[in-house]
């Protein structure tokens, strides 16, 4: 079995042996759950090919097309709770904000993703929603720069307790060709990559950088 994460969702990729060497490709999904912090099934074993195929290989790969295909068929359920989860998540907080920072000014960091940056197929509703994130901080940022407010975006690549459980899940190999698309070759750490440089941009040396989308993923994208 392989997993891949989709956002708040995750692709179970079963291969089951049969006689004479073939192989039948099945996928199942799984949500996170925030209340018991793990992912639980939502989507029982589904069959991802009509007729058995010759390997391994060949059935993981049509589970994963068939996975893929399943989460690009967005429906409203999916993209109302991306758009809730993220655009509006963000907005709301920055509106609460908004009185007390047009007063004194601040620093708004609004979180993005790599993967919609790069159009990562398999994340549709995910990244059509996180790019809504990037234009509510380019149109903040346009409108409340008079008031001595910076807004920007940072599309993060470091560890997490939902990504631990993500690399868990992958063989070695895959965990070799996950690390091999890092020009750091390492995943970032959380306080150290992440955190220093948002504690930069809310203090006085990031009074001058508003209206940007800042990458920080070891070069990933």
């Amino acid at each position: 079995m392989q997993i891949e994460t989709v956002g708040h969702y995750q692709l179970h990729l079963i291969a089951h042996e049969l006689p004479g060497n073939k192989w039948d490709p099945f996928i199942a999904v799984f949500r996170f759950d925030d209340e018991a912090q793990d992912f639980k099934c939502v989507s029982e074993k589904q069959r991802a090919a009509a007729e058995p195929l010759g390997s391994y290989e060949e059935a993981i790969d049509a589970a994963r097309r068939a996975g893929n295909a399943l989460v690009e068929e967005i429906t409203d359920e999916l993209m109302e709770e991306a758009i809730r989860s993220n655009i509006f998540g963000s907005l709301y907080t920055m509106q609460a904000c908004f009185p007390a920072m047009k007063e004194h000014g601040g620093r708004i960091v609004n979180v993005g993703s790599g993967g919609s940056t790069m159009g990562v197929p398999s994340r549709s509703s995910y990244n059509i929603s996180k790019e809504g994130v990037r234009g509510l901080t380019k149109t903040a940022a346009v409108g409340w720069g008079k008031y001595g407010i910076t807004v920007n975006t940072l599309c993060p690549l470091a560890g997490s307790p939902r990504y631990d459980i993500f690399w868990d899940g992958l063989t070695d190999d895959e965990k070799e060709a996950h690390l091999s698309q890092i020009l750091m070759r390492r995943m970032g750490d959380p306080e150290k990559d992440i955190g220093a440089l948002v504690v930069f941009l809310a203090g006085p040396g990031g009074g001058y950088i508003t209206s940007r989308t800042i990458h920080v993923d070891g070069g990933r994208c």
